[in-house]
């Protein structure tokens, strides 16, 4: 929620000054650029929607540093994504509509990226290896984890 402990007076630009974008302007622009680095929504959006339509192409060029998840998140959010927002008297008001919204008050029901009773995640575990037997001097495998220190 962008703006929860900002006053009115935090929007008004002092006189002579630049009038710069803060609250959900700045936090519009964040969203449109696309950077994944520190911004949540960026990442639900290349997880959920750019990640599983990788070709294997693709694939390659970004392990290859040819093509970039953050430039093909932000033509995502700009070709496909539009904002809507509500004005609300204070922060209190806009949590109470943002936790109404994530619990599916809505028509649509829950929101898809970030609905306040997500689903549990699926774990993937790599299965274990056995726990190396010592050797004859004592010493667990060069390459295992449980290596003796080097002295």
């Amino acid at each position: 929620m962008s703006g929860r402990g900002a006053q009115r007076e935090d929007f008004v630009a002092p006189p002579g000054g630049p009038a710069t974008a803060r609250g959900l302007w700045a936090r519009l622009n964040s969203h449109a650029s696309g950077r994944r680095s520190g911004d949540q929504f960026n990442i639900y959006i290349c997880d959920r929607f750019i990640v599983p339509a990788l070709t294997s192409g693709q694939q390659r060029d970004i392990g290859a540093g040819r093509l970039l998840l953050d430039q093909m998140t932000r033509s995502f959010i700009r070709a496909q994504l539009g904002y809507r927002f509500a004005v609300c008297r204070d922060g209190a008001e806009a949590l109470a509509v943002e936790r109404a919204v994530r619990a599916g008050s809505l028509p649509a029901g829950p929101p898809y990226l970030n609905p306040l009773w997500a689903p549990e995640p699926l774990i993937y575990s790599v299965p274990r290896a056995e726990v190396p037997t010592r050797t004859a001097r004592g010493c667990y495998p060069v390459n295992s984890t449980y290596s003796r220190k080097i002295r």
